[in-house]
């Protein structure tokens, strides 16, 4: 595992991070939208309300924001009164978790940091067949990865507490100067209006169009409703036969004596 050490010392580097974060009672927020519509529209009270010479309650002054908005471009004040820790529910499985990436890194351990692999050795049976070369530039490579894995970590923590805990006036900034890259961050690259757009779009429409408007109910249905119309029109016309009339059914009798034998005369 060329890695796994670098990536316990990643777990133990978040965790005292976060853990420094909640003593501190500070909330990483995400960056403003550069020139995002925050505030609110100044409201104002109907004419006569108010006596002449006071100011209206419910104006605004130009160049002020209404009590508890927040200007554009700026950054909304933390909010305290929903900071807490996680539930039992939800701390203990975090507690497991994080005993077990240190406990795995160790599993692990690589030859650069004087560890035998146990896991790799472990594992080799099942690789028998490929071919494993194992030399010193794979041993230099993977301190190197090492390295720079935990160097990125560390710096992006680094950042976080600069502009997060710091420095919060530098992400409006930041977020104003490069608004198209803040955009793409904000939304996420894009992920969900492409998934949306590619997968789920697609298959509601297929769904919701072909399958149950065309298969369901045209086809199934309409098969269903046809029979049932049959079935119907055909007992509207039978029934009239039923007249109660006895002249009527013996004169259907005699005829149907008379079809039978004429057809068989006429064979």
């Amino acid at each position: 595992m060329p890695q796994m050490y670098a990536r316990t010392i990643v777990s133990l580097v978040l965790a005292a991070a976060t853990g420094a974060c909640a003593s501190t009672g500070a909330v990483p927020r995400p960056f403003p939208m550069p020139g995002g519509k925050q505030s609110a529209a100044p409201a104002t009270n109907a004419p006569g309300t108010t006596a002449p010479g006071t100011p209206d309650p419910g104006t605004v002054a130009p160049g002020t924001t209404a009590p508890g908005t927040v200007a554009p471009g700026t950054l909304a004040p933390p909010v305290h009164d929903h900071v807490h820790d996680a539930p039992p529910a939800m701390a203990w499985p975090l507690i497991v978790l994080a005993i077990g990436s240190v406990v795995a890194g160790y599993v692990g351990l690589p030859h650069v940091l004087g560890g035998s692999d146990w896991f790799a050795r472990f594992l080799e049976p099942s690789f028998s067949g490929a071919v494993i070369a194992e030399a010193s530039e794979a041993a230099e490579l993977e301190g190197t990865l090492m390295i720079v894995s935990t160097a990125v970590a560390i710096g992006g923590i680094g950042i976080a507490v600069y502009f997060f805990l710091k420095h919060r006036d530098a992400a409006n900034a930041v977020a104003a100067r490069f608004a198209g890259l803040y955009r793409l961050l904000l939304q996420k690259y894009y992920v969900d209006e492409i998934y949306d757009a590619t997968i789920v779009q697609p298959i509601r429409i297929v769904s919701q169009e072909g399958l149950w408007k065309i298969v369901d109910v045209r086809a199934i249905d309409g098969t269903v409703n046809l029979v049932g119309r049959v079935v119907e029109g055909s007992s509207q016309e039978l029934r009239r036969t039923q007249t109660g009339s006895v002249r009527a059914y013996a004169a259907s009798l005699f005829l149907g004596v008379v079809l039978i034998l004429g057809y068989y005369l006429w064979r």
